[in-house]
Order: C-alpha cells, then structure tokens, then sequence
C-alpha cells in the first residue's frame, strides 16, 4: 500500500513511478543485498551545504531536499533492503545529462550531433564529487548506517543520446577484495575485457 508521503510525491511527479521501476535488489541468504540499483529520473543534483537565510535560519535548498526525496522512494522501491551493518560497500554512480542543443545542427540538420560533438564529456560544473556525495547523505541511515562504509567508488558523468531524459543511476554492493587488489596495482587486469 502506497504511504501518504509516496501519493503526495507520485502525484507531483506522475512520470517517477515508472522510471523508479529501474531501481532494483538482489538480496542474499542473510537478507543482506549482494546488490542494488536505484534510478533517479531528472537533472542529476549535486549536494550543496545548508544556507542561512535573510532571517536566520539555515535551510536545505529545495532541489536537494527533492533529489534526496527521489533517492530514498527509489531505494523505497527495493523494499528498503539494507546492507548489513559494518558491511564495506562499493558505491559506481552514473550521472547522465540531455545533451545541450548547441551541440545539434539547425535547420535541416537539427536533431543530428555536430562533427566532433560525438566524444564531448559534460566537464562543467557540478562537480562528481558533490554529485556523489548527496547519494551517500541520502541513503545513510536507510540503505546502509553510514556513507563511511562506501570504501570503494567509481563514477562517470555523460550524455544521454538523444530521445533519453537525465538520470541518476547508483549502483551499490559489497565490496570486493578484486577491486582492492587492481587499483593497488597486485593485479593486471584488462578492464575491457569485463574481468572485475
């Protein structure tokens, strides 16, 4: 049954409850995950500090406060399954943004990439560590106690193609002594070859 807080959202955000479908859990034999996905539809946020207002009182600016509200109804999704505490987790992040229509011809050519446009990363601001950040607030105490247990991470903005909205996609697990061996050099991996 839906609880008021999720009817309020779902009729805000009609198109949510559909793409929240994409967030998803396989859970262990302890009822531990072994691994969850959560997708946010919308401009990806980035956290940001609380400001005080003219009157004094610090407040959360409101497109925070709705993308941590997006992450804790898609991790609501995954029956709010939660990692077993003191458990290390891998945290990969995927930030992915409509392309701006600068990058589009005009004319009888709009809607088609512009030569060299095809490789262009969205190296402006905000920045992927405050992008990630706001999915560790959002999922501490929920998902996992505490952000602290993400010891590993990997994250990657990019555009979308055309015809595809921005999204967030995080993806959490256990972490795994793999990762840990290659990134401090023990292993010789071919990453392309998918062997991690």
């Amino acid at each position: 049954m839906e609880t008021a807080e999720e009817s309020r959202f779902n009729e805000e955000f009609p198109e949510e409850l559909e793409a929240r479908a994409g967030s998803r859990v396989d859970l262990g034999a302890n009822g531990s995950p072994r691994f969850m996905r959560l997708v946010v539809p919308g401009k990806p946020q980035q956290w940001s500090r609380a400001s005080r207002g003219q009157n004094g009182p610090s407040f959360t600016p409101s497109n925070v406060v709705k993308q941590m509200d997006r992450l804790y109804l898609a991790w609501e999704h995954t029956m709010k399954a939660r990692f077993v505490d003191e458990t290390a987790l891998m945290l990969h992040a995927g930030f992915f943004y409509e392309r701006p229509k600068s990058h589009y011809g005009s004319g009888k050519n709009a809607g088609v990439l512009k030569a060299g446009f095809e490789n262009k990363e969205p190296i402006g601001r905000p920045d992927i560590d405050n992008l990630v950040k706001l999915i560790g607030d959002s999922l501490s105490g929920h998902a996992f106690d505490d952000d602290s247990r993400i010891t590993i991470g990997g994250q990657i903005k990019a555009y979308v193609p055309r015809g595809t909205e921005s999204q967030t996609v995080a993806v959490i697990q256990p972490s795994t002594p793999t990762w840990r061996r290659l990134i401090l050099g023990e292993l010789d991996m071919d990453l392309t070859e998918g062997q991690v």
